[in-house]
């Protein structure tokens, strides 16, 4: 397998670069501390434990370097607690381990697993802007559960639908905010000024109700999406990384996802078959059918209710293959 290429990386990054909400706050936090000489993962060896009876608990582990006043330390105990808020909806990957650097030019995750099996992924936030390091990690995270590394193996396939994948990732990321608030109130993972538990639902608001996440005026509501996905599907196709039109698909997304039971776990059966060869351009009800395929049969009405979001009729399903980890 090979790693992500150039042209999806710079493609991904800049649609992260959002200023900071809490600049103040960062301003309070705690003074810098130097890191190790050496760029040598920081793992929380006495959470380990705890964190291993977690269902669906995952590792976290830090490299030094370029985080500003944030010790990778505090880094992968805020992380390590953010990914205890959702892993346990992923169960076939219980127990990852996830390698986090930082990079300025933007986050991504790689296709291509290390030696030791852990997923490599990139972040791009500095001090202690806790609500970003969430923002961020949340959505590569999504790209691991939603098998991602599968499509290495067909990439001109998957292109044409690459976008949902994208739209979901930025869902989950505002999933992550509005859960991570009232949890953080009650037992912060690390030090924060007074009430910053707020800045994570202020942050998730803010980005919903950006003006360019809107429908038009007159949108149907039983399917939102329906008109305008009919009018965007090329541009879509064409272009999975359009901040624009994908956040539109975003706020969608995010409001299945809070609204229905299951939701979450249901997305972690998402390209569990990519394996299997697929035609190129396949289109985006076939996409969806692989998805329905793959999903098991208790969550199979929560993942109907995306592709009436989009006017899409499915249709009826055979005896279903359940995939298994």
């Amino acid at each position: 397998m090979r790693a992500l290429t150039v042209v999806a990386q710079l493609q991904r990054r800049w649609r992260y670069m959002l200023p900071a909400l809490f600049c103040a706050l960062a301003a309070f936090a705690a003074p810098a501390q130097a890191g190790p000489a050496a760029a040598e993962p920081v793992q929380l060896r006495e959470d380990q434990d705890q964190l291993a009876r977690a269902q669906g608990a995952v590792s976290i582990r830090v490299h030094a370097g370029g985080w500003g006043a944030a010790d990778p330390r505090d880094i992968a105990r805020v992380l390590s607690f953010v990914a205890d808020v959702l892993a346990p909806a992923f169960p076939r990957h219980a127990g990852d381990v996830i390698d986090i650097t930082y990079r300025p030019e933007g986050p991504v995750t790689m296709l291509e697993r290390m030696p030791d099996g852990a997923y490599r992924m990139y972040l791009a936030v500095q001090d202690t802007r806790w609500d970003q390091f969430t923002y961020q990690f949340s959505h590569e995270y999504c790209h691991i559960v939603t098998n991602a590394e599968q499509r290495v193996r067909q990439d001109t396939a998957v292109r044409a639908t690459q976008w949902f994948e994208e739209s979901l990732c930025e869902a989950i990321s505002l999933l992550a905010l509005q859960r991570i608030g009232p949890l953080w109130e009650r037992a912060a993972p690390v030090a924060t000024v007074p009430g910053y538990a707020g800045a994570f639902g202020e942050y998730a608001a803010q980005l919903i109700n950006q003006a360019h996440r809107r429908l038009p005026p007159g949108t149907a509501p039983e399917r939102p999406l329906e008109t305008w996905y009919l009018a965007n599907r090329a541009d879509l196709q064409r272009d999975p990384y359009v901040r624009a039109k994908n956040e539109v698909v975003a706020n969608a997304l995010y409001a299945w996802l809070d609204s229905t039971p299951g939701a979450l776990e249901a997305i972690g059966y998402l390209g569990v078959d990519g394996v299997q060869p697929v035609g190129a351009g396949q289109a985006f009800s076939a996409y969806l059918e692989r998805w329905r395929t793959a999903t098991p049969p208790r969550l199979r009405d929560t993942l109907m209710r995306v592709p009436a979001l989009f006017g899409i009729t499915l249709p009826d399903a055979p005896a279903m293959r359940v995939a298994t980890r």
